[in-house]
């Protein structure tokens, strides 16, 4: 069993996981220097942000300058703005989402002003008004084919998975093709979702890659019978491919034909011989 749960370790490694930072807004000269900076509070948009007024009165006093606002290791710039309460001194920032870049700086090295005590306590109000003021979603299927999968892409590059898969999702609906179904599958496999990525990759052709990860997924759910099916009827050669059979069929019990994919194992990698001879003792 502790085996299994190695094997299931090596064939999977999915990358999980990037850290969470918080949000920012720069100013920003015309050499884009980052200036100084002011912590802002996220809303269900991703491209809305509370600020206070502050950070207006500061961007119009500086010349040639350009605000940003920075979140986990990118920076999108500030196309709108929207003084939503002047008592409280509260302004929405509107970002481009489209316009996402990998950020230049460490926004730790510069002068942030971090108190957003007011916009916290208000944050409920502001949400409130936000839905008011854009009451329209987006809807996926207002988007060009070409845009969808540039929208996509950006979610993924940020991180935002879920997302990506959504647009993704709705492409395949629009014009399936193989590269996006690949990307799908790859998706789910990433973020531990093996059925859906399983589905996904049984309806691609089948190459090297995705027959190692199917096998790997019907390995995690002990779908032993069916990884044995799949792997027999693959005409594919390569030293990782007879391991996984050795090990497809040591867990279906069938260690006479395990000790045969040893033997053709033995001509091409050592290493995964030892580890499949190690098993089957």
């Amino acid at each position: 069993m502790r085996f299994l749960i190695f094997i299931i370790f090596l064939i999977l490694l999915p990358i999980y996981g990037f850290s969470k930072e918080s949000s920012y807004v720069f100013i920003v000269d015309g050499s884009k220097n980052p200036l100084l900076g002011y912590k802002v509070v996220e809303t269900d948009r991703d491209d809305i942000f509370i600020g206070k007024i502050e950070i207006l009165k500061k961007w119009i006093s500086i010349i040639s300058s350009e605000m940003i606002v920075v979140k986990d290791g990118s920076f999108y710039p500030v196309v709108d703005s929207l003084i939503l309460d002047k008592k409280r001194e509260i302004v929405l920032l509107i970002v481009d989402l489209h316009k996402r870049k990998p950020i230049y700086f460490n926004p730790e090295e510069y002068r942030i002003f971090r108190d957003v005590k007011i916009l916290m306590e208000n944050k409920s109000f502001i949400i409130a008004k936000i839905k008011k003021l854009f009451p329209k979603e987006v809807k996926i299927a207002e988007f060009k084919l070409e845009e969808l999968i540039n929208t996509a892409y950006q979610f993924e590059k940020a991180g935002q998975t879920n997302k990506a898969l959504q647009i993704y999702e709705e492409i395949l609906k629009q014009k399936p093709k193989e590269e996006i179904l690949e990307k799908v599958a790859m998706l789910y496999y990433k973020v531990g979702d093996y059925k859906k990525a399983k589905e996904a990759y049984l309806k691609l052709s089948i190459n090297k890659e995705r027959l190692e990860k199917i096998v790997g997924i019907l390995i995690i759910n002990k779908d032993f019978e069916l990884a044995q099916r799949i792997i027999e009827n693959i005409d594919l050669n390569s030293a990782y491919i007879h391991y996984l059979r050795g090990v497809v069929y040591y867990l279906n019990g069938q260690k006479d034909k395990a000790y045969r994919e040893i033997n053709t194992l033995s001509t091409l990698d050592k290493n995964l011989t030892q580890s499949l001879r190690d098993l089957l003792r």
